[in-house]
């Protein structure tokens, strides 16, 4: 019998989108409607720059990241090129330094002043490349050197430049067709590109030698790649020719034929990559979608390892990425993007974050990642050195290594609260918790039900004998009690000794006495609740109070929940309920239940003595049955409750309606998909015999 796998282990399985506030938000921004294939927007720890729509030549506005909310129409741009902006990238070394290139053939350098630009627009670069005879569409920073740059263009090269001397590093001239994407190694001492004779490369970038090529996604719209890391993978995404989209893992030592291919869905927008070498997750969106899928790379089958996906309803038209040295590790965050609004000038920060219970620094999360900091010189990699990113650890008490980084954020330890020791079965009563009764326990639950009409006509004590001495509980009427002299009374009834402080029902009789001093609306023996609640004793005789306070007091601990009943010395029976609550804390509540108090035979006579010693016979009025109704209601609130709850299983069913139709609709297509394939063999193979 084959065992059961199960659900695989990832401590990335319910990684959650939380998109920002509206204040944390840049609104008002005049996204670029071109039809180019990018990302139109870059990030970095200081300035956010998006491409904006111009009438004239090409522009792009760059924000401080602190400054959020509604751009002002005046707001100053970078405006030198002649023609529209197609890409931007910040420096990865160099926070203040950016490029672009654009329809107008170029590739310019730019140095933004610090505090962003305030007042007229931009047109000095400190960088002019000119080497491409078409327009350039795509731009990627070296890794680990500084001042590497490398562009490509619709004339179907790949050029590589030095930005501090302005010359031409290496010219590639291997592709047929214009490049859809580019992507440096963890190295970079490998460049990989995808074109649109739908094959991948990978490329030596110092000489142009091509080392592999193999193909890629069969569909016409644009592929994008990545290098995974630090590891022998490599990720693409693209579509079949059908409109399916997909995603796969390569090995780049073998592009012949891919580890893995996954399909996503169906659908007609390219798809954008972003992989985090750090997590190993790769995070896939598609132009004009409003959702965002993320996939583990593994290194071993299925290699490819779906996760969740998250989902807005405004479509996005391209994301930028915060670097990792910017993220928020107080809040478990993994990546932040900053997505543009397909329909709005719109930009939504969007926080991936890891949920975890302890408010802890997660050392797991944060493993060594790439610094701002260069390896190495363009000199030094011109010349064949090849040298890793330089690390960084991002932690509570370890920053990372970039002057223009925010403030190392401590993490929060929350201290466990000290919670009550419970006492075992054998515990004496000195060890009971103490009791307070200036605050009750308030209940859990609203009241479903009331008493009502409760009505108490007769308030004088049965038996008197002094004002000190308790009062004598009313005895069952099946017993016949027979008159009794003094001598009895006492014997019957002891003097009331010094109550114990460790028994409960003591304390439930200083509870009663303390409540009956108050001078407030609901206090003393003679307010609305003291009535509607005061009945008598149903014990058989007052002797039983101490026995019940003994048993009381010596009771151990119950393991959940608890009932008893006690005696105090006011003659009032209570329901005792003990249980312990979720912070391990034990807790008492009082259930006043009145009931119907039992009359008394008639010959039951008191029994008192006079001044001189005589003693007197008195009939004991009669007590006449109390009635209690009880009524169960429903509040508006309850109500309420009910009403949503209807409404959230009606969208509920809507919705499973809605899926339903989808899914019928996909049938139906896939059925006349196939019923026009039919008849295309069936042609084909009429035309092969004829």
């Amino acid at each position: 019998m084959p065992m059961f796998k199960g659900v695989r282990y990832s401590k990335y399985r319910h990684v959650y989108g939380k998109p920002f506030r509206k204040e944390k938000c840049y609104d008002g921004v005049p996204i670029s409607k071109n039809a180019h294939e990018s990302n139109f927007c870059c990030i970095n720890l200081k300035y956010v720059a998006i491409i904006t729509e111009s009438a004239g030549g090409g522009s792009f506005v760059v924000i401080p990241i602190e400054r959020s909310g509604r751009l002002e129409p005046t707001q100053a741009k970078v405006t030198g090129h002649s023609g529209p902006v197609l890409d931007i990238k910040w420096n990865p070394f160099n926070d203040d330094m950016i490029a672009s290139c654009s329809d107008d053939t170029t590739v310019k350098i730019w140095e933004i002043p610090e505090g962003g630009i305030c007042g007229v627009n931009l047109t000095d670069h400190i960088a002019d490349l000119r080497g491409h005879s078409r327009r350039v569409g795509q731009i990627e920073w070296h890794p680990t050197a500084e001042n590497i740059l490398a562009s490509a263009a619709h004339d179907c090269m790949v050029i590589v430049w030095n930005i501090a001397s302005g010359e031409e590093v290496c010219v590639i001239d291997c592709h047929p067709q214009p490049v859809f994407s580019l992507s440096f190694n963890w190295q970079g001492n490998l460049l990989a590109t995808t074109c649109k004779d739908k094959k991948m490369r990978v490329i030596n970038p110092r000489t142009g030698e091509l080392l592999q090529v193999g193909q890629c996604h069969t569909g016409s719209k644009s592929s994008k790649l990545v290098f995974a890391g630090d590891s022998n993978f490599i990720i693409s995404v693209g579509l079949t020719r059908s409109g399916e989209r997909q995603i796969a893992l390569w090995n780049k030592d073998s592009l012949q034929a891919p580890l893995c291919m996954r399909a996503i869905d169906s659908g007609t927008g390219a798809l954008f990559l972003y992989y985090d070498c750090d997590s190993r997750v790769a995070f896939v969106a598609g132009k004009g979608d409003g959702n965002m899928r993320y996939f583990e790379i593994l290194d071993e089958k299925p290699y490819i390892y779906y996760l969740n996906e998250f989902q807005t309803s405004s479509p996005q038209r391209g994301f930028g990425v915060m670097p990792k040295r910017g993220i928020d590790i107080t809040q478990n965050e993994m990546m932040r993007f900053y997505k543009l609004h397909t329909t709005k000038g719109y930009c939504e920060p969007l926080s991936m974050i890891v949920p975890r219970k302890s408010d802890k620094f997660q050392e797991d999360l944060y493993p060594a990642t790439p610094s701002n900091e260069p390896a190495m010189t363009a000199e030094e990699w011109i010349g064949g050195m090849d040298k890793p990113p330089v690390m960084t650890v991002i932690g509570s008490n370890r920053g990372p290594v970039s002057k223009h980084t925010r403030a190392p954020l401590k993490s929060v330890v929350v201290q466990p609260k000290k919670q009550d020791s419970v006492d075992s079965a054998t515990s004496s009563p000195k060890s009971e918790p103490k009791f307070t009764p200036t605050s009750s326990p308030k209940p859990s639950k609203p009241i479903a039900t009331v008493v009502a009409n409760v009505q108490q006509e007769s308030e004088e004590p049965i038996i008197k004998k002094r004002s000190s001495s308790p009062v004598m509980a009313a005895p069952s009427p099946k017993r016949h009690i027979e008159p009794r002299h003094e001598k009895d009374i006492d014997t019957a009834m002891p003097e009331p000794s010094k109550p114990e402080t460790n028994s409960i029902a003591s304390r439930m009789a200083i509870f009663e006495n303390k409540g009956s001093k108050g001078t407030g609306r609901g206090s003393g023996p003679n307010s609305p609740i003291a009535t509607r609640f005061s009945r008598s004793s149903t014990s058989s005789s007052p002797s039983e109070s101490p026995r019940i306070e003994r048993q009381l007091s010596m009771s151990a601990v119950p393991d959940k929940k608890e009932r008893m009943s006690s005696t105090s010395s006011t003659g009032s029976d209570k329901e005792i309920e003990r249980t312990i609550n979720r912070h391990g804390k034990e807790v008492f509540r009082i259930a006043l239940q009145p009931v119907r108090q039992q009359s008394l035979p008639p010959d039951v006579e008191d029994v008192r003595t006079n001044g001189d010693g005589k003693e007197t016979h008195d009939i004991i009025p009669l007590v006449k049955e109390t009635k209690m109704v009880r009524r169960e209601f429903l509040t508006s609130k309850d109500m309420g409750k009910d009403m949503q709850g209807m409404d959230q299983l009606r969208k509920a069913f809507l919705r499973q309606q809605e899926e339903i139709k989808q899914l019928k609709t996909q049938l139906m297509l896939k059925d006349q998909r196939i019923r026009q394939l039919e008849r295309e063999i069936e042609s084909m193979n009429n035309s092969s015999s004829c």
